[in-house]
C-alpha cells in the first residue's frame, strides 16, 4: 500500500511545461496558452518526472549557468528525469501528435547556437548543449524532437569540442534529432564524448565539421560507449584531422546498429577504441533529396528506406505525423519496417 501511494503521487505530480516562441516567461508555462517562450525557462523551473513540450520555431541558449560573461558561453543542459520533445504545432495533447518536423518542415523545432548576428558564425555559442563532468547525466535525461545546429566551439579549452553537442561524464538519449551545421575548432564538430555513455536512435548526423586538431567532424568518441541505432550518419567533414565521420579514441567503444555511415578514406578513425558495424548496417549513399523543403528527406530508392530496426522504436507515426506511420512497407504502404535517420 505504501508503494501503491508513493507510486501515485509521483505521477500525480509530474508536469508538462510548455514552450512556443511567442510565449512569455512571465506566464506559469502550465498550457499552450500560457506558455513560455524560452527553454531555459522551462528547465528552470522543472522537478523530477516532469516533461517539457516545445513548439515548432528557433530557440537560442539563454544562460551561461555561471560560466562568465561571454555571451558565447551560453548553452543548454539536458536535465535528469526529464523529457524534452520539439515538433509540437502548438495545440497537440499527445506526443504521438507531433508532425511535420524535419529540417525545413513546418513544425521544425531548431535548437541554434546562432544568437549574434545571424548567418555568420564568429559570434555563436560555442556549444549547443554542454555537459561538464560535474552534472552526472543518466539516460533519464532525453532530448526527442529537435534540430541541432549552430554550435561554433572554437574558445580555449574545453570550448574547442563538441559544437552540437558536448558530453563529459554523461549519459543521456537522444531520439529524432538531427545535428546539422555544427563546428568545432579542434574535434567532434556534432558531439563530443569523453567518459560518457549515449544512445541514439533515428537520429541524422550530416554537414558537421572538426577544422583542426585530431578530427572528428561528426562524433569524437573518447573513453566512451556510444550506441547509434536507425541512424544516418553521412557528409561530415574533419578538415586537417582523421575520421570526416567518426573518431574513436582511448578505449571508447561505438556500436551501430541498423544505420547507414560513410565508410571511405578517412571516413572511420580507430585509435585504441573499437568500432562494430553490424551486418545490418550500409555504407551506401542514403541518397538524401538534397534541396528542396526538406533536403535530408529519403524517397523509396534510398537503401536507408525499410532498412532499420523496429524493435528499437516505440514512436507510432514518424516526423511527417499521423498520416505517415513510422513503421511502414515502401512497396505496399502497409506495416513494415522502419526507415534508417530521423524520418
Amino acid at each position: 500500500m505504501f508503494f501503491l501511494t508513493v507510486l501515485l503521487c509521483s505521477v500525480a505530480h509530474a508536469t508538462i511545461y510548455y514552450v512556443k516562441s511567442d510565449g512569455n516567461d512571465s506566464s506559469n508555462g502550465l498550457s499552450w496558452s500560457t506558455a513560455f517562450a524560452t527553454l531555459q525557462k522551462a528547465l528552470d523551473v522543472y522537478t523530477s518526472g516532469d516533461q517539457i513540450w516545445v513548439a515548432k520555431g528557433t530557440y537560442v541558449p539563454t544562460s551561461t549557468y555561471g560560466l562568465g560573461d561571454d555571451e558565447r558561453l551560453k548553452h543548454f543542459r539536458l536535465k535528469n528525469n526529464v523529457k524534452i520533445y520539439g515538433g509540437f504545432t502548438g495545440i497537440e495533447t499527445s506526443v504521438n501528435e507531433r508532425r511535420n518536423f524535419g529540417v525545413g518542415q513546418e513544425n521544425e523545432t531548431i535548437l541554434s547556437g546562432d544568437i549574434g548576428e545571424k548567418g555568420w558564425s564568429f559570434d555563436n555559442c560555442y556549444h549547443v548543449f554542454y555537459h561538464p563532468v560535474n552534472l552526472g547525466l543518466d539516460s533519464t535525461a532525453v532530448l526527442d524532437g529537435f534540430t541541432i545546429k549552430g554550435g561554433q566551439a572554437d574558445g580555449d579549452n574545453m570550448h574547442n569540442f563538441g559544437g552540437g553537442m558536448y558530453n563529459s561524464s554523461s549519459s543521456s538519449k537522444i531520439v529524432s534529432c538531427t545535428f546539422t551545421n555544427n563546428s568545432a575548432f579542434y574535434c567532434g564538430g556534432g558531439m563530443y564524448n569523453s567518459s560518457s555513455y549515449l544512445i541514439s536512435t533515428s537520429c541524422t548526423f550530416t554537414n558537421n565539421i572538426a577544422q583542426t586538431g585530431y578530427g572528428g567532424g561528426c562524433i569524437y568518441n573518447e573513453q566512451s560507449f556510444l550506441t547509434i541505432n536507425n541512424s544516418i550518419i553521412w557528409g561530415n567533414i574533419a578538415c586537417e584531422g582523421n575520421g570526416n565521420q567518426l573518431y574513436i579514441c582511448g578505449g571508447g567503444i561505438t556500436t551501430l546498429n541498423y544505420s547507414c555511415y560513410a565508410n571511405g578514406i578517412n571516413d572511420v578513425h580507430i585509435s585504441n577504441g573499437t568500432f562494430t558495424a553490424t551486418n545490418h548496417d550500409i555504407t551506401s549513399d542514403p541518397m538524401f533529396i538534397g534541396s528542396g523543403e526538406h533536403p535530408y528527406l529519403i524517397y523509396g530508392n534510398s537503401p536507408c528506406v525499410d532498412a532499420g530496426n523496429n524493435d528499437y522504436v516505440t514512436e507510432q507515426y514518424d516526423i511527417r505525423g499521423s498520416g505517415y506511420p513510422r513503421k511502414l512497407d515502401k512497396t505496399t504502404g502497409k506495416a513494415g519496417t522502419i526507415d534508417m535517420g530521423t524520418y
